[in-house]
C-alpha cells in the first residue's frame, strides 16, 4: 500500500488487496473510496479542485475488476468500469442495463466511471440504479468491520438503514440472468447537470400468450416501485386491448400518486412511458 498527501492536506492511500482496503476503512474515519474519480469532479464549479481529507483509490484491487458469468449469474467487480460492461454487448447483459450504461454518458468518461461508484452515487445521474433495481440485482458491501450482501433496491432505498452513510466499497454486484421477453428502458428531463432528470424501466415475460412477470421501476429523486401494481398486470392476455390499457394506466394512479412525484412534468412522462409499453407488449 502506497500512501499520497498532497499540498491541500488530503491524504490519499493506493491499496493493492481487499486486505489493505479493509484495514484503510476500519483504521481511517470518513475515508471516501474513489474509482474512476468522475464523481469527485461531477459537482465541482471552482476553477480549484476540492478534494475529501481522506481518500482511498481502489483500482489497484485486481479483485474489484474481475467480470463472470455463470448460468444463472452474471457478476461484477465493483471497479468495473460502465465502458467495459457496455462492450459485453447486448447479447450478454440485460438490454435494460446496457441501454441504460450506453447513455450513461460518452465514452471516454465510461471508461473511467466505474459501476460501484455508478451504484454509490445513488443521485438520479446513476445510471445503473434503476434497471439494477428492477432486475433485483445484489452487491456485497464491505466496511471495515464485516462484508455483507444487501439488494440494490434497499441500499438506494433513502430511507433505509444501510452502510451508506458510512465509510464503505461496493466490491461485488450480481444479477441474474433472466431472459426478458420485453426490455424497456427510457432516460427523461434534462441533460444539463442539475436539471430535472429521471429513469424509468420496464420489464415483462411472457407464456402462452399471458403476461407472467413484470417489473417497472421509476428512479427521480427517489426510487418508486410497487410490487402491488406489477402482480396487478400478471395472467392477463397480450396484447392488450385499448380499453385494458386505459383502464390499467387510469387504476396505475392509485399506487403512483400524480403529487408525489418531483414535478408535473415528470408525473406526466411517468404515465406517457407507462401506456407506450403497455401498448408495445406483443
Amino acid at each position: 500500500m502506497h500512501l499520497y498527501k498532497n499540498s491541500e492536506s488530503s491524504v490519499i492511500y493506493y491499496v493493492k488487496s481487499l486486505g489493505q482496503l479493509c484495514a484503510v476503512l476500519r483504521n481511517v474515519a470518513q475515508v471516501q473510496p474513489v474509482g474512476g474519480g468522475t464523481g469527485l469532479v461531477q459537482y465541482q464549479i471552482t476553477p480549484v479542485l476540492t478534494l475529501p481529507s481522506h481518500l482511498v483509490v481502489l483500482n489497484g484491487v485486481p479483485e474489484l475488476k474481475d467480470i463472470s458469468k455463470t448460468e444463472h449469474f452474471l457478476e461484477f467487480g465493483g471497479a468495473v468500469s460502465l465502458q467495459a460492461i457496455v462492450q459485453l454487448g447486448r447479447k450478454n447483459i440485460p438490454v435494460a442495463l446496457h441501454e441504460a450504461l450506453s447513455h450513461a454518458a460518452n465514452p471516454g468518461i465510461r471508461t473511467l466511471a466505474t459501476i460501484g461508484g455508478n451504484i454509490a452515487g445513488t443521485r438520479p445521474h446513476a445510471s445503473a440504479l434503476a434497471p439494477l433495481i428492477a432486475l433485483d440485482a445484489k452487491m456485497e458491501v464491505r466496511t471495515g468491520h464485516e462484508n455483507f450482501w444487501i439488494s440494490v433496491a434497499h441500499y438506494a432505498h433513502a430511507r433505509s438503514d444501510t452502510p451508506r452513510h458510512r465509510s464503505h466499497v461496493i466490491t461485488r454486484i450480481r444479477l441474474p440472468t433472466d431472459y426478458w421477453d420485453f426490455s424497456y428502458y427510457r432516460r427523461i428531463g434534462s441533460r444539463a447537470l442539475f436539471g430535472e432528470r429521471a429513469d424509468f424501466v420496464f420489464l415483462a415475460q411472457q407464456q402462452k400468450n399471458a403476461l407472467s412477470e413484470m417489473r417497472m421501476v421509476f428512479f427521480s429523486d427517489v426510487v418508486m416501485r410497487n410490487r402491488e401494481f406489477d402482480n396487478l398486470l400478471l395472467g392477463r392476455a397480450i396484447p392488450l386491448s385499448a380499453g385494458d390499457i386505459a383502464a390499467i394506466v387510469y387504476r396505475s394512479r392509485e399506487f403512483f400518486a400524480p403529487e408525489s412525484f418531483k414535478s408535473a412534468y415528470i408525473a406526466h412522462c411517468f404515465f406517457h412511458l407507462l401506456e407506450d409499453c403497455l401498448r408495445r407488449l406483443r
